[in-house]
This record gives structure tokens, sequence and C-alpha cells, in this order.
């Protein structure tokens, strides 16, 4: 078999050969006889000559898998860089603001337990910073972050001692509700 279809084609190199230019080459009527079709489905039913179209079947199937793996794993990555940029973009927003919850847990060294831990809002207000104890409406400032929140202790501290002192129906409202709060997070030891 594989000598018929080389012997075809060396008679069909032969006749090209005697032919100046390819570009004007036309098939000689006498190689009409030539079916490639028959010649490669001929090739093709030649037993032991087909072993490797099931690996070949099967490295496009591990080709294919592998394709559809990298585009799901694509598609991961372009969601957690969105979700990345989404957070990035909120984080600078936030910083933007200059401001940052900062806890208190401790009065140190003076003798009052912290119950509950205080959430202190720091913001930057034009040269100086703001610290804020919202729940009990009681703020400081300083030059610094750390100076406003020792600021705001101290203030949290000599509201309380003041207040606590006090007997609450010589209190307004506004006292007696801030008294309560600063009870639910502070006491002396």
């Amino acid at each position: 078999m594989n000598n018929r279809v080389t012997k075809e084609f060396e008679a069909l190199e032969d006749v090209r050969s005697i032919h100046a230019g390819w570009g004007d080459w036309q098939e000689p009527a006498a190689c009409s006889h030539l079916d490639f079709d028959v010649l490669v489905a001929e090739e093709l039913d030649v037993p032991g000559e087909n072993d490797w179209i099931p690996t070949l079947n099967q490295a496009f199937a591990i080709t294919m898998a592998t394709i559809k793996e990298g585009i799901k794993k694509n598609v991961r990555l372009n969601s957690l860089e969105s979700r990345l940029r989404e957070l990035e973009d909120r984080l600078a927003e936030t910083l933007s603001r200059d401001s940052v919850i900062i806890p208190i847990m401790t009065f140190a060294p003076d003798p009052i337990e912290v119950l509950k831990e205080i959430k202190a809002v720091v913001q930057k207000d034009e040269d100086e910073f703001t610290a804020t104890f919202f729940d009990a409406n009681v703020n400081a400032s300083g030059c610094n972050q750390v100076d406003a929140i020792d600021n705001l202790k101290d203030l949290i501290l000599s509201r309380f001692e003041y207040l606590d002192a006090q007997e609450p129906q010589k209190l307004g409202p506004a006292l007696v509700k801030q008294i309560a709060v600063l009870r639910e997070f502070i006491r002396r030891r």
C-alpha cells in the first residue's frame, strides 16, 4: 500500500518537474486517475496504523478539560480582582474621611474598670483631631489621634466622677442619661 502511494507521488513530481513554473502548472491527464480520498481511506484502514487516534482523542479531551479549568480560574481571578478594586475604593474613601474607631479598654492607672469596650471615633478636624464617645455624648480634641484619645479618657473620667457624686434628682434629663450610659461602660474598682 505505502509503496503504491509513494510511486504515485513520485510520478506526480516527475510530471511537475517538466514544467518551468509552478504558477502555470496544470494537472496532466495522466494524473487524473489519482483519487486522494481513496488513498487516504486505504491508508487509514491499515491495521496497527491507527493506534494514534485514541491517543489523539484522549489528548484532545485533556486539552479541552485544561482549557475549561483555565477559563474557570480566569473568571474567578477576574471576580477577585473586581472585589479587590471595590475594597481598595472603600478603603480609600474611609481614609479620605480621616476617621477611625479606636477601642478604649483601660483607664489605668486610674481605679476604673471597663465593663464594655468603649468605641471612640477619632476624626480629623482641620489641624486637630476630635475623639468622640457618641453613646455618652462626650468628646475631646488633641493635636494628634493619641492626644485626642488621652483627652477623651480624661474627660470621661472627670464626667463620670462628677456625675456619679451628684444626686440624680439634681441632674437634668441629658445628664441623667449621660451618667446612665457611663455606668454601663465603666465603674470604680
